[in-house]
């Protein structure tokens, strides 16, 4: 059996990458990048629940698969931390 590479963002350079896909092995990585910022492609829902749902999507230009979470409490966190920062703005050049 084939061992997979599970490798932390912090360490996710694309050296660190190709010295894993000459070894032939696969890889799972944290990616940082935001849903808007990565690439169109296939997407399938590989798990759903009642807290969300994972969904794989195939890159067009790649081999990597990249698997999103989405559950309303992580959408009403980021909501959160958005209105966090956007009312002190809107409060200061906004209001009298």
């Amino acid at each position: 059996m084939k061992p997979t590479v599970v490798i932390d963002a912090g360490i996710a350079t694309e050296a660190n990458f190709e010295m894993i896909r000459k070894k032939g092995l696969d890889y799972v990585c944290v990616d940082r990048r935001r849903v808007q910022d990565v690439p169109e492609g296939n997407s399938a829902i590989v798990h759903g629940g009642p807290s969300g749902v994972v969904k794989a999507v195939r890159s067009a230009d790649s081999s990597e698969v990249f698997l999103f979470c989405e559950s309303e409490g992580r959408y009403q966190k980021e909501k959160s931390i958005k209105n966090l920062y956007c009312t002190p703005f809107v409060k200061t050049f906004f209001m009298p």
